[in-house]
Formats: C-alpha cells, structure tokens, sequence
C-alpha cells in the first residue's frame, strides 16, 4: 500500500457535504477471535490489543475458491469488528504482531491479495505456489531463513562476554 502524495485535481476533493463514518470500537477482541477460531479452516486467530484492530488469522488452504469461501466466511464471524483481517499460512504464530506483519508484507500484493468487505478489508498473505491467482501473476517465493540454533546461542555468548568486558 502507499500514499498518495501528489497535488490534488478538482474534483478529487473529498464531499465535504458527506456524514463522517462512526467511529470504530475494537473491545470485542477475544470475541471476534473465538468467533473466527471457530470457522472450519482456520487454525488459528487472535486480535492482539497491540495490532489496533488487526485480526491475523492462520489457515493451511491454499486453493483460490476455497480461500475465497473461507475468507467469507472468517468475514462473516469477525462481524464488523476488525478493521483489516490478514490470513497467513498455518506455521505464522498469529499471536505475535510483529511475525503475522512480517508475513503480511512478504506473502501479500496489494492488488491481488486485498478485497474490501463493508468497513473491513482483508488480505490473503498465505503462501502461494507461483502461476497465477485472481487472474494476475505470482511469483515463486523464497523459504524463510531461520538462524541455527548454534549460531544463536554463540552469538549470545560473544554478545554476553562483550558487555561484560571479558572479550
């Protein structure tokens, strides 16, 4: 997604004449997470008070006309309650902001992956095998690379000896 920068035309001024929108409340969280958790094909959901309004929910289905109904269906549960909805593969841990954010940006196209439902706009960030999905291309995707675990815990041990001035 971006912002548009550039000089407004006539015309492209918002009617100032229009009613502004309620404002939204996102105090159902763990209701609206309950709710989706419910839906056959998700594995997992959470609203975590941090996202402000974000509900990432996790899903091993794969096959466009199926998502499509799912994500319907997930819409459907969450009821207006979240603002975005972002569907990941089912390793995501969608209890961690910064992980379901990670996998939004790597595995989503703004214009291929997102879809306005009522207030609510949701984007399909699981995986994809490359080809094309909703009549538009898809790129192969690379793995995500994880750090072993042995070069983790040396690191902290060099990292711990440099801040207590044994190295």
């Amino acid at each position: 997604m971006g912002f548009d920068c550039t000089r407004k035309w006539p015309g492209e001024e918002p009617d100032a004449a229009s009613e502004p929108t309620a404002e939204r409340s996102f105090d159902g969280r763990d209701a609206c997470a309950l709710a989706v958790r419910s839906v056959d094909g998700v594995e997992s959901a959470a609203m975590p008070e941090e996202s402000g309004g974000w509900l990432f929910v996790s899903t091993c289905v794969r096959d466009e006309t199926e998502f499509d109904a799912l994500a319907s269906r997930v819409m459907e549960a969450a009821a207006n309650r979240a603002a975005f909805v972002v569907f990941v593969g089912e390793a995501v841990n969608v209890a961690d902001v910064d992980e379901a954010m990670f996998h939004w940006v790597a595995n989503a196209d703004m214009l291929r992956d997102a879809r306005v439902v009522g207030r609510s706009m949701w984007f399909d960030a699981t995986p994809k095998d490359a080809g094309v999905r909703r009549g538009m291309p898809v790129r192969e995707w690379p793995p995500i690379i994880e750090m072993d675990p042995g070069v983790i815990a040396s690191a902290r041990e060099r990292f711990g000896a440099i801040i207590e001035g044994r190295a």
